[in-house]
């Protein structure tokens, strides 16, 4: 079976898992073209955001984070914890203090290297909370920045700071009256990291980006990060993605242009 049949035939059972597990209908329903940006058809300037958990979380959303940047979007990278992996800390034999001032550095970079700004609040690694004080603290911190399209991670994962992160993302939207476009975003990985019933209603071609997204790290990282640079590597040279915004709902799983960063719907 060639790569192209092979990837066609994952598309189709992500479509039949999407049909059966949300009770999506095709009927009536326009398919979104594979290269088409969330939003960007509104013809004016937007403001992009991605939510995430730790300093490389936005690697995966890379490809589709820079084409918005390189189209003149303000595109804005958040992590909710400051790079202070005990455990990364220990592997490379320094004080947590100095891993997470390290990461962070070369998070500012890598998200430059696209055309984003980044920044960082003030929870902690594998101690976040989720509580009300939080939800109005960061739905206020999103409102201020007026976004036109949010991307949160999967809430349905092992990581218990992916699933805070992806529950305050998630949050922000329905506080906004679901006034801006929300979408899931995740890459699949071989590990117990693996996003559980994520199905994938659009994709984006990252060809015209792909050397940006390869570099959007400095060399420092990878040698100290104990190999979890090798998640962001892309192997395809597109992403995919779910819509949540009942409204603005993309259609169901799309073949990329050539390969994908992804995405998955929370409401159908």
């Amino acid at each position: 079976m060639t790569r192209r049949k092979l990837f066609h035939a994952a598309v189709g059972s992500s479509l039949a898992h999407a049909l059966l597990a949300g009770g999506q209908q095709t009927s009536g329903r326009r398919l979104t073209p594979a290269d088409s940006l969330p939003e960007a058809d509104k013809n004016r300037k937007l403001k992009v955001v991605f939510i995430g958990a730790h300093v490389d979380d936005w690697c995966g959303c890379a490809g589709t984070l820079a084409r918005y940047s390189q189209q003149g979007h303000a595109v804005v990278c958040y992590s909710f914890t400051p790079g202070d992996s005990q455990s990364m800390a220990d592997a490379q034999h320094i004080s947590l203090d100095a891993l997470a001032k390290l990461r962070r550095e070369d998070a500012a970079r890598g998200a430059k290297i696209i055309g984003a700004q980044f920044r960082v609040l003030n929870q902690r690694n594998q101690n976040m909370r989720v509580d009300p004080d939080v939800y109005d603290q960061f739905n206020r911190t999103i409102s201020a920045e007026n976004p036109d399209v949010v991307f949160g991670m999967w809430p349905l994962e092992f990581h218990p700071d992916h699933r805070a992160a992806a529950m305050l993302a998630y949050n922000t939207w329905l506080a906004s009256g679901m006034r801006f476009a929300f979408y899931f975003c995740e890459t699949p990985e071989a590990s117990e990291m693996t996003a559980q019933q994520f199905s994938p209603n659009r994709w984006v071609d990252i060809e015209p980006v792909i050397e940006l997204k390869r570099e959007r790290w400095p060399p420092i990282l990878s040698s100290r990060n104990g190999g979890r640079n090798a998640r962001c590597g892309p192997s395809f040279a597109a992403e995919s993605t779910a819509a949540s915004t009942p409204k603005r709902s993309s259609g169901l799983p799309l073949s990329p242009l050539s390969g994908p960063e992804h995405c998955a719907p929370a409401l159908a």
